[in-house]
């Protein structure tokens, strides 16, 4: 009778992770069954993906204050929509959403042990937060699968006390990676190394905190110097620094 009522709710489960999954997708305005036109961000950010693809250089020769992992994400679907730019976006986020959804149950499903209220828990944010898509296509959007990715490992290190160096790095690459689409939405890594700071401290446990430090570190430092890299190369990381971090605070 258990098990028999256990694959029921596994049932259930998956038919809410289903509707909730293609409600979102389908509410894009880039989906292959929309005629809405993008709005402007989006806009915005397609011209910007097809800039690169025709060898133009962000910043240099492209003005917009979001991060240049932003952009490349666009010339990614550019790329293989293949002259069809909606359907590459949205492949993209399709992929993007995936992640987020996999890695959303996984906590939920860390924390409850089970998958019924986690899906539950996603249909419900799905429903009501769907009009914070406003279509799709957005910084927020593809900021989600590494939020999610990086609230996964945390969650996980504070209700197992269990990690691996790599988990550190991927949570200090996912952090780096934020920081290069949207700065002002790391206040997760900010909270949890704060976190990680006043725990070791006051275990007095400093080889386990340099660890973790040390690690993130990397995994932070492993992107920024791909951009650095790549705003040496093309020339473009004055233009970068100014139009991303200094004309975005007012300065």
């Amino acid at each position: 009778m258990v098990k028999k009522n256990n694959k029921v709710l596994l049932i259930i489960s998956l038919i809410l992770i289903l509707i909730s999954f293609s409600m979102v997708l389908l509410s894009l305005r880039t989906n292959p069954f929309s005629n809405r036109l993008n709005a402007h961000d989006s806009s915005m950010f397609i011209y910007f993906g097809r800039g690169i693809k025709d060898g133009m250089i962000p910043y240099n020769e492209m003005f917009d204050h979001k991060g240049i992992i932003l952009f490349f994400v666009q010339y990614l679907g550019i790329f293989l929509g293949n002259g069809n730019d909606n359907l590459g976006i949205w492949i993209i986020e399709v992929l993007f959403f995936s992640v987020t959804t996999i890695f959303f149950l996984k906590m939920g499903k860390l924390i409850t042990k089970d998958i019924f209220i986690p899906s539950i828990a996603f249909f419900v944010i799905c429903t009501i937060g769907l009009h914070t898509f406003e279509g799709g296509n957005l910084s927020e959007e593809f900021a989600l699968p590494f939020i999610s990715i990086a609230l996964y490992f945390f969650v996980k290190i504070i209700l197992t006390n269990r990690y691996s160096r790599m988990t550190l790095f991927l949570i200090g690459l996912t952090g780096g990676i934020i920081f290069f689409i949207r700065s002002n939405m790391i206040a997760l890594w900010i909270v949890f190394c704060l976190f990680l700071l006043i725990k070791n401290t006051m275990v007095k446990n400093y080889p386990i905190l340099l660890e973790q430090i040390c690690f993130i570190f990397l995994g932070g430092i492993t992107v920024c110097s791909g951009v650095l890299t790549y705003g040496f190369i093309t020339e473009s990381l004055n233009e970068m620094i100014y139009q991303t971090f200094i004309f975005t605070s007012g300065a």
